[in-house]
Order: structure tokens, then C-alpha cells, then sequence
């Protein structure tokens, strides 16, 4: 009995069109040759598949994966077997829009009723798989690929530069906005619905609060195990070939050993796939990855990285995605996965979001102090990793400040007294030009909107992590992108999960917290699934190293980009300023922040250069000599 679709890479452009006529698109390369213009009335579509699923007057489409397809045959009386596209149409027929909450999985969908010439498109709860739109030619164009709806467009969109300057700050995006003018994403849970009175957008997921039915650590652990288990297993059940791009921290462990669970006794088709630095012991994890293999019983391959490379790297995505790279460990991880996809990996699992879902938030404290509990206050700070059973005075002041004062203010309260004491937000640099500074404040200071939300403080940070900030920090479209031209799928059941983040903000927000460790949940949930030294380890790995090395080995390339008169980064920057507060800096007082804001220069320098010069990124890699990173696989 079928539980879970076999995943689908379906490429699509659609038009709605107001006035009639001809079609208001051209197909774009990425379409290919399958792509022709199909029309239905006022709307115009063409799929990389070549073919609709077409049912009586209902036509769909689906890109990525839909879970729990046995639970909804079995609600709609069709055959368990039945292919997705038609439990989605026969969904629609029977719910009509109402079936997008009832849906699990990782996807974008199209419905669309040629008979009543009304429809919708759709993104999944948590934003797994994208969906742009524009508007065009009296019509809304939507694509499930950025670089899809910039090609059909009839001029490239201008630069918005509020959010350039958001991006080079935080390395973010406001929900619903690109760094193109009149190019917006849809939220995650979200509906655009199609119809001759035009398009609507309809919000069918948010989370919503509820007082937390989970009191205890064990009950805690217990249904953290449940949840994880049931996400890894809608992987597991239709991969012919699961493997794991493990680390030898306790996320992506704990998503292996969850993973060979679900397959029960004897030998596991799992696999392990882990990045090595043997030259950097810092971040090198290699004993406990052969550790947690021998445990498991998997069989593992590596990519050793001897000499990390990441500008070449951040090129290429660019040049390929039309956006910034987010992630500067892009380069070993294209890496892994390509190795992972050329020996026959179909699912590709990763424990990305981990430290998110399971980390609790401090902001605890001010609904502690609302309700005037000081005593459980000093209780909850005791249990900080790190702090101590007997928190010394000036971390409890702090505690007190940082998450009880300013946690209880509200977001124009906060923003009123920082202008008032001539203070600035802490991701303004001194660097920055006043132009850039008002640019960012236009676009809204993103790490107060969390907020807004309803519920009381500690739920309202923790749900606004798992849903805006991922979607702001492009958190759920890196990796989409990363693996979508290769023959697998991600999965990324800590990130894209629905019923795993319900089921963790129902737990009450104190059992996150152990004097000893991080994530104590998560823990107590794989205990017995994993060796004693992951699960009781209280260090972390630190990446700065390598991301410090990859642009040092870049570093002509890149100084002379940043350091030329004629950077685009000029207009956001003081020149002098930023030369002596960052380009300039000696090797030896370069750190993990300094690495961090370079490679958010970097990238907007290459964004914007690329905007004004479609040659510019393969003129770079030539003049350059721009070499990808050294790896070795075992």
C-alpha cells in the first residue's frame, strides 16, 4: 500500500491571462522541447514533462512529493495505487481549495478547472519546493524556478536595492519579495486561486497557538521520536536507493538512525555520504562519522577537501539561479550530492534545521517576567548550557535584558527607544552608507517581526523561526536548488516536515533547555539509536576555518572585485570605511564574522555586476582563473 508519491520534477510556466489573445510567453530553454504553449482559456502553460494529467475537465500538475497518499485514497474511495496527479484532482473535485490543508509533502501544484476556467497553484506548508510570480502584459505569469520567469519576461526586472542592501546586511529577503522589482515569491502555505475575477492569495497553513500538551521530558522525547521517525519514513518508504549527507553532529546522525530504524532488521539500503577537512581539525569530524557508521552498519563514501575553494562555486550558482549563493559551504556540498547522484542515490536525507526545531528560545524568559516569576526565571537560566547551576549576576542581567526587557517590547516600541539613544540595529555596520542605512530600514528590521505574532513570546520567536526566518534566509530554496538539475531528491524532514513542527510547538518550552546539552529532546529521543559520544557530546564542530581558507585561496579574485572603483558595492558602502574595517583587515584578526560579511559583499558584488553584464560572471571565470576546490573521494 502506497504512502508516499515517487517524487516528480516537473518545470512549469503558466500565464493567466485577463485579455485574450495570443500567448504572453515565450518557453524558456529550461522548458526544453516538451514545452510547448498549451492553452485552456485564460490560461497558458508549459511543463518540462511534455504531457498534462488531465481528468475529465481537471488538469494538473505536480513538482516534488506528496506523503500519506494511502490516508487520502482511502478518504477520496480510489485505488491506494492511483498516481498522485489524480488523488489531487479528485481532491479538488470533492474539497475544492480546502484540499491544500489536508495535503503532506514537499511540493508545488497546479490545479486547474477548464470547465468553470477557475483554478489554483500552490506552495507546501513549509516552502519545500518554490513558486514565483509576476505581473505581465495585462496577465500574472508563475513559474516553480526563478530563472524560468526571468527568461519569459519581456525585459529583465530592475534591482531592488532595499532588499540588496537587506541581503548584503543578513543575508535575507522579506517574505514574498526577490531582489527583482516586480518579481515576488509565494509564501510557504500559501495559495494563489485563479479564477476570471483574477487571483487571489490565500494563507491555507500558519501555525496557529495552542496551550502545550507536552509537560514532561519523557512524553517530550517520546513524541519527538514518534514525529521524526514518521518524517524519515515517508523518505524511506519509496526510495529504491536513501542515503544520508551526514555530518558527525546530532542531526544528520540522528536522520540515519532514524532512517536504517525504518527499515527494520537485516542489511539497510541506507548509505552515508560525509565531508571530510583532515586539515582542519577544528571542523574535521571524520572519528565520529566512522564511528556512527560501524554503529549503524551503513555503508559510507567521502569527499576529502584538502583545499577549499568557494568562489568558482558561488559563480556557478549564481549563474545558474539568477541569486545570491546562501550557503558558503556550497562547494563541498554540490560535491557530496553529486557523488551521492552519479552512484545512484534516488533520496538524499540531511539534518538541516535541527538546531532550529529543537532549540528552544530564550524569549521564555519574558513571558516568565510578564507573569512576574523572577524565582522561575533564575531556575531556567540555571539550565543554559554553559551558565551553571548558580548563574553568576551579570549573566542573569543579561538573561534579563536581552530576552525579559527587550523580548516584551514590542517590534515599534524597541525601534522607538533604539532611535532615541542614537543606537542603530546590530547588522547596520559603521561601513555602510546613510542611503544604504534607510534603504534597510525602509525594507523593515526583520528580527523584530516575530513579534507580531499571536501566542506568548517563546511560541511566537520558535514558530517564526520554522516558517518566515528559513523562508527569509532562503533557508527552503537552497536546497531545492542544489540538487534540482541532478537525479535525486532532498529531503529535509527537520526543515519541510508540517506535522513534526506541530507536534515540537506543543511541547512545553522548558523541557528544551538541559545545563548540560543543546536539543535535550532530541537526545533522549535516538538515545538508544546512536553511540554514547554523539548523543552525550557537548562540543560542536566549527565550519570557519574552511569558509576562512576557501576565501583566502580566492582572495586576489576577490579583493580585486571588492576593492575595485568602479564595484557596484560602492554605492552601498564607504569605499575607505569598508577597506579598513574589512578588506584591509590582517589575516591573523579575520574570523568567522568577518568571513560571514565578506561573503555577503562577494555576493552582491557578483548579483549586481551580473544584472548590468550578462558576459560578466564567464568573463570573470576566465580573466580570473577561477579553480573549483581540491576534494578526493573515498
Amino acid at each position: 500500500m502506497p504512502n508516499v508519491s515517487n517524487p516528480s520534477a516537473v518545470t512549469f510556466l503558466g500565464s493567466l491571462q485577463r485579455t485574450t489573445g495570443s500567448p504572453t510567453f515565450r518557453v524558456p530553454p529550461k522548458i526544453g522541447q516538451a514545452g510547448q504553449v498549451l492553452r485552456y482559456g485564460a490560461l497558458e502553460l508549459a511543463s518540462s514533462t511534455g504531457t498534462l494529467h488531465n481528468f475529465e475537465n481537471l488538469v494538473c500538475l505536480l513538482d516534488g512529493s506528496l506523503f500519506d497518499t494511502d490516508l487520502l485514497a482511502g478518504q477520496l474511495g480510489v485505488a491506494t495505487e492511483s498516481r498522485a496527479e489524480h488523488l489531487l484532482i479528485e481532491g479538488y473535485r470533492r474539497w475544492g481549495r480546502d484540499l491544500l490543508p489536508r495535503l503532506r509533502g514537499a511540493f508545488t501544484l497546479l490545479i486547474w478547472d477548464t470547465a468553470r476556467a477557475e483554478g489554483l497553484v500552490a506552495r507546501d506548508h513549509l516552502g519545500a519546493c518554490p513558486l514565483y510570480t509576476s505581473e505581465q502584459g495585462g496577465g500574472l505569469l508563475f513559474a516553480n524556478e526563478l530563472p524560468v520567469l526571468l527568461s519569459a519576461l519581456q525585459r529583465r526586472p530592475a534591482p531592488v536595492m532595499a532588499n540588496v542592501a537587506l541581503w548584503m546586511a543578513l543575508r535575507c529577503i522579506p517574505a514574498g519579495q526577490t531582489l527583482y522589482d516586480g518579481v515576488h515569491r509565494v509564501p510557504p502555505g500559501h495559495a494563489l486561486l485563479l479564477g476570471a475575477g483574477g487571483v487571489r492569495t490565500w494563507t491555507y497553513w500558519r501555525p496557529v497557538y495552542k496551550s502545550p500538551t507536552v509537560t514532561t521530558v519523557e512524553e517530550g522525547a517520546a513524541l519527538i521520536r514518534e514525529h521524526a521517525a514518521t518524517a524519515v519514513g515517508r523518505g524511506v518508504d519509496w526510495a529504491q536507493s536513501p542515503a544520508v549527507m551526514m555530518s558527525g553532529g546530532l542531526d544528520s546522525t540522528s536522520v540515519a538512525a532514524l532512517g536504517v530504524r525504518q527499515e527494520g532488521g537485516g542489511t539497510t539500503r541506507l548509505r552515508t555520504y560525509s565531508a571530510l577537512f583532515p586539515d582542519s581539525p577544528e571542523a574535521d569530524e571524520t572519528a565520529l562519522i566512522e564511528l556512527v557508521n560501524a554503529h549503524l552498519g551503513v555503508t559510507s563514501r567521502s569527499v576529502t577537501v584538502p583545499e577549499p575553494r568557494s568562489l568558482l562555486a558561488a559563480v556557478d550558482y549564481l549563474e545558474r539561479w539568477e541569486a545570491p549563493c546562501v550557503s558558503p559551504n556550497y562547494f563541498y556540498n554540490v560535491e557530496l550530492i553529486g557523488l551521492a547522484a552519479r552512484e545512484g542515490v534516488d533520496l538524499l536525507f540531511d539534518g538541516e534545521g535541527g538546531d532550529e526545531l529543537f532549540g528552544g528560545s530564550h524569549y521564555l524568559v519574558a513571558d516568565l517576567m510578564r507573569r512576574g516569576r523572577l524565582g522561575s526565571i533564575r531556575r531556567l537560566i540555571a539550565q543554559w548550557p554553559g551558565i551553571g547551576p548558580n548563574p553568576e549576576s551579570r549573566y542573569l542581567i543579561w538573561a534579563l535584558k536581552q530576552f525579559g526587557v527587550k523580548g516584551s517590547l514590542s517590534a515599534s516600541i524597541e525601534s522607538r527607544i533604539r532611535d532615541r539613544r542614537g543606537r542603530r540595529a546590530w547588522f547596520i555596520r559603521p561601513w555602510m552608507r546613510q542611503e544604504t542605512i534607510d534603504l534597510i530600514r525602509h525594507a523593515g528590521d526583520p528580527t523584530t517581526l516575530w513579534k507580531s505574532a499571536d501566542g506568548p513570546r517563546w511560541w511566537a520567536d520558535l514558530s517564526h523561526i520554522l516558517t518566515e526566518q528559513l523562508e527569509w534566509m532562503g533557508a527552503n530554496e537552497y536546497p531545492f536548488n542544489r540538487s534540482r538539475d541532478l537525479a535525486l531528491q532532498e529531503s529535509h524532514p527537520f526543515l519541510h516536515d508540517v506535522d513534526l513542527v506541530e507536534a515540537t510547538l506543543s511541547i512545553a518550552p522548558n523541557l528544551s533547555f538541559d545545563v548540560r546539552h543543546d536539543r535535550p529532546l532530541l537526545r533522549r529521543a535516538v538515545a538508544d539509536l546512536l553511540p554514547r559520544e554523539v548523543v552525550e557530546r557537548t562540543s560542536k564542530s566549527y565550519f570557519d576555518s574552511i569558509i576562512l581558507r576557501s576565501l583566502q585561496a580566492d582572495w586576489p579574485a576577490i579583493s580585486s572585485l571588492l576593492m575595485d572603483t568602479r564595484a557596484e558595492i560602492n554605492a552601498l558602502a564607504e569605499p575607505q570605511q569598508l577597506r579598513r574595517d574589512v578588506l584591509d583587515r590582517p589575516e591573523g584578526d579575520r574570523d568567522g564574522l568577518w568571513a560571514a560579511t565578506v561573503w555577503q559583499l562577494l555576493n552582491v558584488e557578483l548579483w549586481l555586476r551580473h544584472q548590468a553584464d550578462a558576459n560578466f560572471l564567464a568573463d570573470l571565470t576566465e580573466r580570473s582563473g577561477l579553480r573549483p576546490a581540491v576534494v578526493a573521494s573515498e
